[in-house]
């Protein structure tokens, strides 16, 4: 039996899933071509670690795009089958990574363009990023406020 999970969401910018791997704690290893999940390794072109955990995701080169893949099984109490802290960090599909991914899209996207860019975090959890025209990029790309 496969507990193998393919995400739905396109990855187009690897450079932005690395820079938002990096945000969320984990290591982005690059020409990885295994990943670790309950059948020992599975077939990726990258992957992503996540230190104390020995699941990992794997990121998978599609003609078009980049795919995640990953394991979610696991259980508390000592086993290496640990794919559950995957889904703590990352969040259930890796909703998480998907927002942190976007995000540094808009980021990369902004400074390319010469915006500069306000970032603020909702209550919700909500990021909401303002895009600031013929602003100096490094002035504003950090500026996290809290509402």
């Amino acid at each position: 039996m496969s507990h193998i999970e393919t995400g739905k969401s396109s990855i187009l910018h690897l450079d932005a899933l690395k820079a938002a791997v990096r945000d969320m704690g984990a290591m982005f290893i690059e020409n990885k071509k295994t990943f670790n999940a309950y059948h020992d390794h599975e077939t990726c072109d990258h992957a992503i670690q996540l230190p104390g955990v020995n699941y990992e995701i794997g990121i998978r080169k599609t003609k078009e795009r980049y795919v995640l893949a990953w394991d979610e099984y696991g259980f508390d109490g000592g086993s290496r089958h640990d794919g559950h802290k995957l889904i703590q960090t990352f969040g259930a599909g890796l909703c998480k990574l998907h927002a942190a991914y976007g995000r540094q899209v808009v980021l990369q996207q902004a400074k390319a363009h010469g915006f500069g860019c306000r970032e603020t975090r909702l209550a919700d959890g909500t990021i909401k990023l303002q895009l600031i025209p013929g602003v100096k990029t490094q002035q504003y790309q950090n500026q996290r406020v809290r509402q």
